[in-house]
């Protein structure tokens, strides 16, 4: 038998005791203790062994609003009647009147009818059942004048009460004047035990075997005892799934941020702030950076659960979600049509990557078969990288069929127009990198010239700047360092501004005084040299002269410049 309906058995056997009048039901917030009164409620009123009324003490803000309210639903039966609050004593009255002889009828407030409600305890439905529920949360009311209400109850009216609570949320006043008191009114005390499996069933309820399997994972490895958060994860699954924007497949991709991003919302999970932080930094550490004992944890806790990398889902739909209410269904259109190519993608590359390790490895395929392992990737050359259709062509060729070969490559590029724009709008694709270098001649070619067409060759002061300011060196910023003359960089330094001449001259100086190790450089900081001194010789007064001169002998570059 599970936990919580243990719970439950309990609690209904304690209501069948006699002398026990009033009864607490405590445990945790989020932990179903509400949800747990409600079962029980449906089961007492099915059978018909008692009456009950529930009342949530955060509603009202001093105990005089509570007893009109608990009386009014007494006598009423409804407690939408106690939600009138200041009415709630002359609402009293009136049902009261409704049930005296009219020669008994009062006119009187709430205050003064005390002294006669045990003269009509037969108005009120026996056997009865109060329930005072989010007690801890009713911050307004003292507990002192709480229990003495709950006595009043039973001492006068012969009403059973069941007070449900987190004892562990009371205030520390609160919390002590519950002690003080609780032994002289509280019969029985029980707590809501159940298990993460019980947790993750009533939170989540009935839903795709799937899906609820790596909800209940995702749950569990988080350790969420919060059925709320639960339910809010359900909510967002069900207002997310009533768009029957994404497919079953899908939603396992989708699952594990939802659990994650609400337990954080909802502050389901120790050091929620924490965790937020860490997954969108990557959580990636400095191994040598100090972390705080909530960062280490919080850390741990990311790279143990494995999110993967925060995109577009999290940033566009499932955070202003949750923040606002509001779904951006045409963000989730998109995103899911993103999956679906994602998905092929993958699919093609595992396909090809498999067909290229049969080829090259397989030792029982023929010959024939080999040409067949590359024909069949073919029709999914619009899913694969530029790098895998190298690959395969190459494939081709070692097999002898260069016209194979050359179907691929040019199959690729007819196929791929968004990939190769892709390529060609990034500055810096053509650095040298193995992945560019390694494509095949004509995929190189076809991004080459797009990239010319789109960016403008770099002159030698904005190849600088974007050299010591992004700390990229690559094809594009190194051509024109290629073409330079001591006369051209002479007069570079003649017409640069201020912060122009200075970012100039100290970007040489770490070239001169790091050449062995920088050898892109080598032919234009010699040409620098050759232009300081230059200048130096035409104008040894000048002030370009002065400036060339404080600034070689603090860069430590005086000598090289021939500067005494």
């Amino acid at each position: 038998m599970m936990s919580f309906e243990k719970t439950k058995i309990s609690l209904i056997k304690a209501l069948k005791l006699k002398n026990t009048h009033v009864l607490t039901l405590h445990g945790p917030w989020g932990t179903g203790k509400t949800h747990l009164w409600r079962e029980i409620k449906a089961e007492l009123e099915e059978r018909k062994e008692a009456s009950t009324t529930y009342l949530s003490c955060m509603t009202y803000n001093s105990i005089s609003l509570l007893k009109s309210a608990t009386m009014t639903a007494l006598l009423s039966q409804s407690t939408g009647i106690a939600r009138y609050g200041e009415k709630a004593g002359k609402l009293v009255v009136g049902l009261l009147n409704t049930k005296l002889p009219k020669e008994m009828q009062i006119t009187v407030g709430f205050s003064d009818i005390q002294p006669l409600l045990p003269l009509i305890k037969k108005s009120i439905p026996s056997p009865s059942l109060v329930v005072f529920d989010d007690i801890e949360r009713a911050t307004d009311l003292d507990v002192g004048d709480l229990l003495g209400f709950v006595n009043f109850l039973v001492e006068e009216l012969d009403q059973q009460v069941l007070l449900i609570m987190n004892r562990e949320k009371l205030s520390e006043k609160a919390g002590e004047r519950w002690q003080q008191i609780r032994e002289k009114v509280v019969s029985l005390e029980i707590e809501l035990l159940a298990s993460s499996d019980e947790y993750v069933a009533i939170g989540l309820g009935d839903i795709n075997n799937d899906h609820f399997n790596l909800f209940k994972e995702k749950i569990e490895l988080l350790k969420i005892k919060n059925i709320r958060a639960i339910q809010h994860m359900r909510r967002v699954y069900d207002a997310v799934s009533a768009e029957e924007i994404f497919t079953p497949s899908q939603w396992m991709e989708l699952i594990p941020s939802i659990v994650i991003f609400v337990a954080i919302h909802t502050n389901s999970i120790p050091d929620a702030a924490e965790v937020k932080r860490t997954i969108h930094k990557g959580a990636f550490f400095d191994p040598d950076e100090e972390q705080t004992e909530e960062q280490a944890r919080a850390h741990a806790l990311v790279q143990n659960y494995k999110l993967g990398t925060v995109d577009s889902f999290e940033t566009e739909i499932l955070l202003p979600y949750l923040q606002s209410g509001h779904l951006n269904v045409a963000t989730a259109q998109s995103y899911a049509k993103h999956m679906d190519m994602r998905a092929k993608r993958n699919g093609a590359e595992s396909t090809a990557h498999e067909n290229l390790m049969k080829f090259y490895w397989d030792p029982n395929i023929q010959k024939a078969q080999l040409e067949a392992l590359i024909t069949a990737t073919k029709p999914h050359l619009d899913f694969l990288s530029a790098g895998t259709a190298t690959k395969l062509a190459n494939a081709a060729n070692e097999a002898g069929n260069t016209k194979l070969a050359q179907e691929i490559i040019y199959d690729w590029i007819s196929k791929n127009e968004a990939a190769i724009k892709s390529a060609a709008e990034n500055p810096s694709y053509l650095d040298e990198r193995d992945d560019f270098i390694e494509l095949h001649d004509n995929i190189k070619s076809v991004i080459e010239f797009r990239h010319t067409t789109i960016h403008k060759a770099l002159s030698v002061p904005e190849a600088i700047h974007s050299i010591t300011s992004s700390n990229t060196t690559g094809s594009r910023q190194l051509a024109p360092f290629k073409t330079t003359t001591p006369s051209s960089i002479e007069h570079i330094l003649r017409s640069a501004d201020h912060v122009a001449f200075r970012e100039i001259f100290r970007f040489f100086a770490r070239r001169l005084n790091g050449r062995s190790s920088d050898q892109h450089f080598g032919t234009a900081s010699n040409h620098f040299i050759e232009a300081c001194q230059n200048i130096i010789k035409l104008d040894s007064e000048g002030r370009l002269t002065e400036l060339i001169r404080r600034l070689a002998k603090a860069s430590n570059v005086a000598s090289q410049i021939g500067i005494s």
